[in-house]
């Protein structure tokens, strides 16, 4: 039997955000800053005629998890197109429970 807050079962049971950011003039080394700012499971990019799309799947709270993004887009002064944040449900918890292992969201 799991308990726990939601966010915490989230987080117990190692579920990962999916992240896709879709960001304007930058080049595929940008990913680099990615690499060594979260603590990624995996990350794709794919150049579509100057904006480059990133996906990540990223173990954190949420709340880090946006702070940390915001920081570094600021920083950068990359022009975001597109963004959005895939969060781990209960119900991603409950797969990953009864399948014995993680859940990757999708």
């Amino acid at each position: 039997v799991a308990s726990g807050t939601p966010e915490q079962l989230k987080l117990k049971f190692g579920l990962l955000y999916k992240v896709s950011l879709v960001l304007k003039d930058v080049g595929r080394d940008f990913i680099e800053v990615f690499k060594g700012s979260l603590p990624l499971e995996g990350i794709s990019v794919e150049d579509s005629g100057g904006s480059l799309r990133i996906t990540m799947y990223v173990w954190s709270r949420r709340e880090e998890l946006v702070q940390t993004l915001l920081n570094i887009l600021e920083k950068s002064n990359t022009k975001v197109l597109d963004i959005s944040i895939r969060e781990p449900t209960l119900e991603d918890v409950y797969v990953g429970l009864v399948g014995g292992g993680v859940y990757r969201v999708t």
